[in-house]
């Protein structure tokens, strides 16, 4: 079957309660899990869906940019359906510059941005 399946949780990993004390533990705290698994049969179908995931593998993406794309599983190859959310979708090509976005340009706040360590 022509298949994906995402997974996104709401923080990172967690190894028990020494562990989430520790500075590693805050640093996973702001990257949550985000993952795609797409069928082989997609993949053959579609080879350009791999292709703009890993793209994104290294950019900053939010719970909005989630939605957009699972929205735009439901119509690809079409564009994704227009929503009031404010994400992007990872499955559609990007401008190279909208690879270089930053906390900052999407309103997130410093204590919960992952680019500072």
């Amino acid at each position: 079957a022509k298949l994906a399946i995402a997974l996104f949780s709401d923080h990172g990993i967690g190894f028990g309660k020494h562990f989430e004390s520790s500075q590693h533990s805050k640093d996973h705290y702001k990257r949550p899990g985000l993952f795609f698994v797409l069928s082989s049969k997609l993949v053959k179908a579609h080879p350009e869906l791999a292709g703009s995931l890993r793209s994104h593998q290294h950019s900053i993406v939010t719970a909005h940019d989630f939605y957009t794309t699972i929205t735009h599983f439901s119509t690809y190859p079409m564009a994704p359906p227009s929503s009031e959310s404010h994400g992007r979708s990872l499955i559609a090509k990007w401008e190279a510059s909208a690879h270089e976005r930053s906390c900052l340009s999407m309103g997130i706040d410093q204590s919960y941005c992952p680019c500072h360590e």
